[in-house]
């Protein structure tokens, strides 16, 4: 389950300016390893999903973060902590005929990308990356 949520603009800005990124075919992750301080206000584990009008109506939007949501939690468990992360959803993540399973194997390749995830069956979580 995802532990903390970022929401407000000044995490969101922390994590875009201090962060790395990987953009894909679906999404736009961008990582951020917080601080000591900043792991006592929000969480080791924390993450922000977004989807702007690009992606389409209120109802696009709302399925592609969904699906979004549903691909990071089942990278969370092999994912290096303490770790921000916001996911933003591109156009084609609104799509009808993509599954959680497709957005699934992007986001693995982009947190491979970025180095914070580790392969299936080297690391226990806790583990520094």
């Amino acid at each position: 389950m995802v532990r903390g949520t970022l929401r407000t603009r000044r995490h969101f800005a922390r994590v875009y300016e201090n962060g790395r990124k990987a953009v894909g075919t679906y999404c736009v992750v961008y990582v951020l390893h917080p601080a000591r301080e900043d792991i006592a206000t929000l969480g080791e584990d924390s993450v922000g999903v977004v989807a702007s009008k690009k992606v389409g109506n209120a109802v696009r939007r709302n399925r592609a973060k969904r699906i979004l949501r549903e691909a990071y939690r089942a990278l969370q468990p092999r994912l290096c902590s303490p770790l921000w992360a916001v996911l933003i959803a591109r156009a084609k993540a609104a799509e009808p005929d993509l599954n959680a399973r497709q957005m699934t194997q992007e986001m693995e390749d982009l947190f491979c990308q970025l180095e914070c995830i580790a392969p299936q069956a080297e690391r226990v979580r806790g583990e520094p990356c």
